[in-house]
């Protein structure tokens, strides 16, 4: 249960419900191990997003493709992996990202824990607003995510020390 759609389900189905005119589709990305399942499927004939025909079950796909093709917001969902680098490569691109990641909480647009409602609050702000903060938010994300790659000087300075230490070994 590190990974869940679950959580992304429901908020994105109580953002249906209050937003109806702002959602083209609802995509629910490598689902296919669950979307033929019994529970899953009575749970989601049970959402107006899937009666109205906005919910899909799709495969996984590489991200770039997913993102450029389909996607106006990432909504996501996780407990026990707070580094994805699902969150980084979407906002690195510029897509506004909802997440429950404690670890990267100045990153996107946070919410606590398995909070649904305030996911959904989340994505009410992202839809409303982000077309207005598109600019800043990527010169955001960028700087933010900058102190996680190899070659930013912290990182650089650690490695060194990091092989000094195995050297004298």
């Amino acid at each position: 249960m590190v990974k869940t759609a679950t959580l992304p389900l429901i908020a994105a189905e109580r953002f249906y419900r209050k937003n109806k005119e702002l959602v083209k589709h609802i995509l629910l990305y490598n689902t296919e191990n669950i979307r033929t399942k019994r529970d899953m499927i009575l749970f989601a004939k049970d959402m107006d997003s899937h009666r109205e025909g906005k919910l899909f079950f799709l495969n996984g796909f590489p991200i770039v493709s997913m993102l450029s093709k389909n996607t106006d917001i990432v909504l996501s969902h996780q407990n026990g992996c707070a580094l994805n680098y699902l969150y980084f490569d979407a906002a690195w691109l510029g897509f506004p990202v909802v997440h429950n990641a404690h670890m990267v909480k100045e990153l996107g647009y946070y919410y606590e824990g398995f909070d649904a409602e305030a996911a959904a609050d989340q994505l009410v702000y992202v839809a409303k607003n982000f077309d207005n903060e598109k600019a800043e938010y990527l010169k955001k994300s960028r700087e933010y995510i900058s102190k996680f790659l190899p070659d930013h000087p912290r990182n650089v300075k650690g490695y060194e020390k990091l092989i000094a230490q195995v050297m004298k070994s």
